[in-house]
């Protein structure tokens, strides 16, 4: 892969121009927030008369969620039911085709339809002008700091036998790659959910229940395929929120929900809910082209006031047919915190369906922000931010669409009174200009022993690091923070490297025409790149505690570095280097890059992985290689003495440190 090289610019931290944020979307009677026209310039790019147009948005659907019911949790290594061999085979292959899908290109229908053609144009050539950012080497440290301490996590192991692997007789298609890692800390709990299971460890690490199949925890049959699991732990409410996509019943391709588990801190309770995500018009869904459809990657975000889950929305036939480009963007569901954590028969929630026209595309993958200890934005009725990457044709870009829904204290509840006004939200959000972000390649990694890939004939593979959409957004001490993978040159080569943001959003309340109207501005504080001259960096999560003291976790691998575990400082001062939390014991040896299987020899991995604060720490969870295994050991013992599946070796590492100022 070639790229013209660049000397950087310099980083543009000023304001990018107030956008008109809000509209109302409910009632609006009695409403301190008026509609307005003011002058807005987004990114360069305005309506015809130099404002930010104000349109209606729509009416809420009248849906419901669905409360599945609720279940025990077990002991450690409870037994749980597992699923039917040709299940097992069926859902490993959805797994390659339909977790975390690439976007598909803005010259798509669905997008065509969204933009003007003018502005398809403009984007081509701002692509098309666009080089790879030319950045510096992180040192690695030769040791890790002091005062952190981690052990080791889920793995294939774990997930292959939650899925019905048997010990005595290895069946195939029970290994699962990727594992997308979530993480939640509350209390003295730690939550780890992957693909597809979940642990309760204790600050120490030793396991409290589990590992436990998703199935279990969300009340579903052991037969649906799920993906994408995500945690949050809420202070105030001393609660666990915990959501997956669903697809029932593979088979037919015609039913999926978004599943959402609560569980109290402490507790061994756990009660599910259910969102039918079809949209094809059935079961009071409404009619979305394309479908019935599924809701790919839900992230997970909150406020004080709700909680905040965004879909990628992508038809069923998909998993038929991989070069389906059915994409109706990202759907928001705003839920009632009050409601989940009381456990009500009846939640209340608002659902603003996409496709959302955001310049040269339609919105995609919109994180929502998820602040630590219950540091919520709390002005204007409470405010719950979004942000997300603009790159839709797969080029690369360097903007970013920041999103703030406001007045959130009026999402529908049963269990409290909402206040009046109604939601508001940036339908024309503000965008940021930043360095420039392409899709990573795929990363490199160490020769060693890959007694599985060795049975199958094949070369050792490389990883996936995903695309170039954002990753996980923490708002904390009154700034958002996030990152993403990107191409990067250290020297000549390209390698994947991870930019990351920190930016400052504001709200300014105006009067036109004797009526207040609020303005949401943004600023970016700090942009800038982390990479290695011979290692590939990939799926970074920033944990961020209330007083701004981060660090971001990731995978790393090289040449002469088996995939690891690592973290950086994003401290503002000082020196900073690339630390190792846990060294990888051997190259992944995984049944997605065996081009045999899966047709490439890249092989999935985490997807993301996950960083959160607790007080002054930060856990950590991420990827890597946690054992090595022989072609000999592996003839005899396919599962190496319990240190991996037949079909994979991946593992998790969970880590804590306290991080500097």
């Amino acid at each position: 892969m070639t790229r013209e090289s660049y000397r950087e610019s310099r980083m543009r931290s000023v304001a990018i121009g107030c956008a008109i944020v809000l509209m109302i979307i409910l009632a609006i009677v009695g409403s301190p927030l008026a509609i307005g026209r003011v002058h807005a310039a987004i990114d360069g790019i305005a309506t015809a008369d130099g404002t930010a147009a104000v349109a209606p948005a729509p009416a809420p659907l009248a849906r419901a969620i669905r409360r599945v019911g609720t279940i025990q949790l077990p002991g450690p290594a409870g037994a749980v039911a597992a699923p039917a061999v040709a299940d097992l085979v069926i859902d490993q292959a959805a797994h390659l085709t339909v977790g975390n899908r690439r976007i598909p290109s803005h010259l798509s229908a669905a997008a065509r339809a969204a933009i003007a053609r003018t502005a398809a144009r403009a984007a081509i050539a701002r692509t098309a002008a666009l080089t790879v950012p030319l950045v510096a080497s992180a040192a690695i440290a030769r040791a890790s700091s002091t005062g952190i301490s981690g052990f080791a996590g889920l793995n294939a192991l774990d997930s292959a036998i939650g899925n019905g692997l048997s010990l005595s007789s290895p069946a195939a298609g029970s290994a699962i790659e990727p594992p997308d890692q979530g993480l939640c800390v509350g209390g003295s709990e730690v939550v780890e959910m992957t693909n597809l299971e979940l642990s309760i460890y204790n600050t120490s690490g030793a396991v409290q229940s589990g590992p436990t199949t998703l199935s279990t925890i969300f009340g579903v049959s052991p037969a649906d395929f799920l993906s994408d699991p995500k945690c949050y732990y809420d202070a105030p409410t001393n609660t666990f929120y915990m959501t997956v996509t669903d697809l029932q019943d593979i088979s037919t391709l015609n039913h999926s929900s978004l599943l959402i588990a609560v569980m109290m801190a402490g507790s061994t309770t756990v009660t599910d809910y259910a969102i039918d995500t079809t949209n094809d018009g059935t079961n009071g869904t409404p009619t979305h082209p394309g479908c019935p459809c599924y809701g790919d990657q839900p992230l997970l975000g909150a406020d004080q006031n709700g909680i905040y889950v965004t879909t990628n929305e992508f038809a069923l036939a998909v998993i038929n047919d991989p070069t389906s480009t059915v994409f109706n963007g990202s759907q928001i569901y705003a839920i009632s915190k009050a409601d989940l954590a009381a456990a009500a028969i009846q939640i209340g929630y608002y659902y603003l369906q996409g496709p959302l026209p955001l310049l040269n595309g339609i919105a995609a993958s919109m994180q929502p922000a998820a602040p630590p200890d219950g540091a919520f934005d709390t002005a204007n009725g409470g405010s719950e931010f979004f942000m997300n990457s603009l790159d839709f044709g797969g080029t690369g870009d360097n903007r970013m669409a920041v999103w703030a829904m406001v007045n959130t204290c009026a999402i529908p509840s049963t269990t409290t009174t909402a206040c009046g006004g109604g939601i508001a939200i940036t339908l024309s959000p503000p965008i940021l200009r930043v360095r420039n972000y392409v899709d990573p390649p795929p990363a490199m990694q160490a020769i060693g022993s890959i007694p599985y890939g060795s049975s199958l004939a094949q070369s050792e593979e490389q990883i996936d690091t995903g695309d170039d959409r954002l990753h996980q957004l923490v708002y904390a001490n009154g700034k958002l923070y996030a990152g993403l993978n990107t191409e990067v040159r250290v020297h000549a080569a390209p390698q994947a490297g991870i930019e990351y943001f920190m930016v400052k959003p504001t709200f300014v309340t105006r009067i036109q025409h004797g009526q207040p109207i609020l303005l949401f501005h943004v600023r970016l504080l700090r942009n800038g790149f982390v990479a290695h001259s011979r290692d590939d960096l990939y799926y970074p999560s920033i944990g961020v505690t209330t007083t701004g003291r981060a660090l971001m976790v990731f995978s790393l691998s090289g040449p002469t570095l088996f995939p690891s575990a690592a973290y950086f400082p994003l401290a503002m001062g000082g020196p900073r280097k690339i630390h190792i939390l846990q060294a990888g014991a051997g190259p992944d040896d995984g049944f997605s890059g065996y081009p045999i299987i899966s047709g490439i020899n890249v092989a999935r991995w985490g997807d993301y992985s996950a960083a959160v604060a607790q007080g002054t720490a930060v856990w950590m969870a991420t990827e890597y290689i946690p054992a090595a295994c022989t072609t000999t050991l592996y003839a005899t013992d396919p599962l190496c003495g319990m240190t991996r599946a037949p079909e994979s070796n991946w593992g998790t590492y969970i880590s804590v440190s306290n991080p500097p100022s």
